[in-house]
């Protein structure tokens, strides 16, 4: 997938996704799909021992997450305690990449 299809996902499905009323997401230890379509997902792992409440409206995270996007898929990197990855993704088929660890 490409690089623009990491930028599109983060640009058109994360303001939708996330809304003012639904805007924080606990994330866990075990790497877990939070944002996709049919073309790329963004997965999203714990670092910590318990989970970790992101507010995926917050700017930082905004910037960070259009940042990662800008290296396509296969590129973790990690904000706040939580690895990030861009992966591709095939929602039709009811299948995702592996990614049991980020």
């Amino acid at each position: 997938m490409s690089v623009q299809d990491c930028e599109l996902l983060i640009q058109s499905r994360l303001m939708s996704e996330y809304t003012s009323s639904v805007d924080n997401i606990f994330i866990h230890a075990t790497a877990e799909l939070i944002l996709g379509d049919q073309r790329v997902g963004l997965w999203a792992q714990s670092l910590e021992t318990e989970s970790v409440l992101v507010n995926m409206l917050m700017p930082g995270i905004k910037r960070f997450l259009a940042r990662l996007a800008t290296y396509g898929t296969g590129y973790p990197d990690d904000y706040k305690g939580v690895r990030y990855k861009f992966m591709p993704t095939n929602l039709n088929s009811g299948t995702t990449s592996p990614a049991g660890s980020l």
